[in-house]
């Protein structure tokens, strides 16, 4: 039986046990990068990455840790290669499921102890970076104002009034995605005979790209973002971490009907004629 290589996020950890496993001997558990960041960023990181983990613990073997996105993406524009099949660091895998060990001892390990100590300085360089909620929103609106200037004013109006059909939002992302990565591509170096091919390749960057643009028409589809709370960016960017890792695996778990949708429609634009993400039909 071939192997299912399924990333799952923070909205169904917890809901993963062993007769998952048992009902699932194929699937093996991804969890990206960005999933043991959420569980790191309150004062009670140790109880929320116990209970978030302990469904896992007993199965070490069959879970698995990404590198960072931000990492897969300097990989790429380094080698000016896709990240594809690069996702894993065996010492990286070893250390996790050395934690999954602890977690299902019940015990503060090495690993448990280690992250105690760092736990001060990790969670101010999260504050800075990944969950500064103030510089994460201004970043989606620099981002929409620069699509704005790409599209009509009626386009605009027929976003809003939801006139325009899912498959042709689609076919405008996969289109426009290029134009916007392009000059950030010369400017890292890339010469003008390369960035073609290396796009062709469908690498994490574009992949990020198609999703930004559909987080900024969903934006504009709802008239804007103005009074929303900064957190919930960050959120949304969270997410795309988890949706961007999953399409270049096997499947998508999620309770979060929004990142179901997100995934779903990436996975469309870049046709990996895969599952669609769904929970209930592996959790029944």
């Amino acid at each position: 039986m071939d192997k299912s290589y399924t990333v799952a996020d923070q909205s169904i950890l917890r809901k993963i046990n062993s007769r998952f496993f048992e009902s699932n001997p194929n699937i093996i558990i991804v969890i990206p990068d960005v999933g043991l960041m959420e569980m790191c960023k309150s004062s009670s990181w140790k109880a929320t990455m116990f209970h978030s983990l302990k469904g896992l613990s007993n199965y070490p073997t069959r879970c698995n840790i990404t590198i960072g996105i931000g990492e897969a993406i300097r990989y790429e524009t380094r080698n000016r290669i896709s990240i594809d099949g690069k996702w894993f660091n065996k010492e990286i895998t070893q250390l996790f499921r050395k934690l999954l060990t602890e977690i299902a001892q019940s015990k503060d390990g090495e690993i448990t102890q280690r992250m105690e100590k760092d736990m001060v300085n990790i969670q101010d360089k999260l504050e800075n970076n990944e969950l500064n909620d103030a510089e994460n929103k201004k970043r989606l609106s620099s981002q929409i104002d620069l699509l704005k200037d790409m599209i009509t004013h009626d386009t605009i109006k027929a976003l809003r009034a939801k006139q325009i059909p899912l498959q042709d939002k689609l076919d405008d992302i996969k289109k426009s995605a290029p134009v916007f990565l392009r000059e950030y591509l010369r400017q890292a170096g890339f010469p003008a005979n390369t960035i073609g091919p290396f796009l062709k390749q469908t690498p994490a960057l574009l992949r990020l790209t198609y999703l930004r643009i559909w987080l900024n028409l969903n934006w504009l589809e709802q008239g804007g973002f103005d009074n929303v709370k900064p957190e919930i960016i960050t959120n949304d960017y969270m997410d795309h971490d988890y949706i961007l890792t999953a399409t270049f695996f096997d499947n998508f778990l999620s309770l979060d009907k929004k990142a179901i949708s997100a995934y779903d429609a990436i996975s469309s634009i870049i046709n990996t004629g895969k599952q669609k993400g769904v929970a209930h039909t592996f959790l029944r």
